[in-house]
């Protein structure tokens, strides 16, 4: 089952290699589907219903053992907006009065389910110290009659001087006795990692996804009693939590797939244009296909480029207006981030004349921002220097997305673009490679990784 965005509006993720050949893809031995294997099901209500739990913590000097036989646990089932089932354990510690949540979300679009973690302090005063606060903790149970592979990319090197580098396939032979981990550099979660695994063998494996937009780690390795052992988590956390504070984990998606490598990708396809993929409700509009406008090009310009789409047939859906509109100087895009008023001498009829006229001729218009970085000297840091961390790095700063003014600020600035000036898809970019540094500065004594955390979770509200 799709999720349905009802308004024009989406966010465009960088996995589009993930979503290629997805319409076309050959059906495998297992397609996922809800007529096939259903092991996330069974794998699903074996963490929750069993006494077990999917997480693992110390708080203060209890260890997970200890603070796991004291809790009580309570499982209900539900199921999402898009009919999707859920198992919910809440896991409640009277001692610290911390409440765990975990919720389970058995995905329709394939044999996958996904697992998250909430901990909410509902006691008077500031919790112990959550140390170690892993999301996943546990064991996927593989087929090992045959061995099994770890495929994953290495994600963007990040030099601008070896791109033969970004996202090249990395395949690493499991054996027991060995353990391999990965993560992202200074923060951007897909620098120098990548937060997508498979585990093929010749008769089926798992794909592990972490859904954290972060500083996430994965380690994995060959359980000795079988399965496949995982590690999953923000890699920085060692925080105590104020009263009636929030944070959560890094959400972990694992599909099971029959076949072989082929058949795994396949699958993986299928679940990422069925779950993850947002849609129009219009059919054959579920991704745009899109005219590139370029950088620093006028209305004019564009239009008239459009036109010779048209007229050579080429079938596109949407004008994507790269970075550059804003500001006063075309030429210099991203000195000028942080300053969101339409270039005059780009736009002089502003810019809701220009998607009037797209609108027109029946397409749709996205539009290029980059809200979480902006330079020191633009326009939104002058008037609201507060909304940004205090730190500076070579003349960027980044937004407090961690509050709840820099929440609203990126919320109010984006709702304002759609309506006024008629934006129908937003176009997400993040070119600062050092947001850990951002965050650090941030986090106070015995608070470390809570600015991140919430950080993230505003990101994804």
């Amino acid at each position: 089952m799709k999720r349905k965005i009802t308004r024009k509006l989406c966010i465009l993720f960088a996995a589009a290699f993930l979503l290629c050949a997805c319409a076309g893809a050959p059906e495998g031995p297992d397609s996922g589907g809800k007529t096939g294997s259903r092991k996330a099901e069974s794998w699903l209500r074996s963490l929750l219903t069993t006494g077990a739990a999917p997480f693992s913590v110390t708080v203060g000097e209890t260890g997970w053992e200890a603070l796991l036989a004291r809790m009580a646990c309570e499982v209900t089932e539900g199921k999402t907006e898009d009919g999707d089932e859920t198992l919910t354990a809440v896991y409640t510690d009277e001692a610290t009065g911390l409440e765990f949540v975990t919720t389970g979300t058995l995905w329709d679009g394939g044999d996958a389910a996904e697992v998250v973690t909430r901990v909410t302090n509902k006691g008077a005063e500031d919790s112990p110290v959550l140390d170690g606060l892993i999301g996943f903790d546990g064991v996927i149970p593989v087929d090992r009659s045959t061995a099994l592979t770890l495929e994953t990319t290495k994600g963007c090197l990040y030099t601008q001087l070896n791109d033969e580098y970004d996202y090249t396939p990395v395949e690493i032979p499991m054996a027991v006795g060995g353990s391999y981990t990965f993560s992202p550099r200074r923060g951007r979660s897909s620098d120098c990692a990548w937060p997508y695994f498979l585990f093929a063998g010749d008769r089926g494996g798992a794909a592990v996804l972490i859904g954290w937009t972060g500083q996430w780690e994965a380690s994995f390795s060959m359980a000795e009693k079988g399965g496949l052992r995982v590690d999953a988590r923000q890699q920085n956390f060692r925080s105590y939590l104020k009263p009636g504070e929030t944070v959560r984990t890094p959400a972990v998606t694992v599909l099971f797939f029959d076949g072989d490598s082929a058949d795994g990708h396949n699958a993986l396809r299928r679940l990422m244009v069925s779950e993850f993929t947002p849609s129009f409700g219009a059919e054959g509009q579920d991704y745009p296909v899109p005219m590139n406008a370029g950088i620093g090009n006028t209305a004019s310009y564009v239009l008239e480029r459009l036109e010779d789409y048209r007229n050579a047939d080429i079938p596109v859906d949407t004008v994507w207006v790269d970075a550059g509109w804003y500001g006063s100087n075309k030429d210099d895009w991203s000195g000028q981030v942080g300053t969101w008023s339409p270039n005059p001498e780009l736009y002089p009829d502003g810019m809701k004349a220009f998607a009037d006229a797209i609108h027109e001729k029946g397409l749709r218009f996205m539009l290029w921002f980059e809200l979480e970085r902006a330079v020191v000297t633009s326009e939104d840091v002058a008037a609201n220097r507060s909304l940004y961390y205090d730190l500076e790095v070579a003349g960027n700063v980044m937004l407090r997305l961690d509050s709840e003014e820099g929440y609203a600020w990126m919320r109010d600035t984006l709702v304002s673009a759609f309506r006024e000036w008629g934006v129908d898809i937003y176009r997400q970019d993040f070119n600062i490679n050092c947001s850990t540094f951002f965050w650090e500065s941030a986090d106070g004594p015995s608070r470390s990784g809570i600015t991140e955390n919430h950080y993230i979770t505003n990101l994804y509200r």
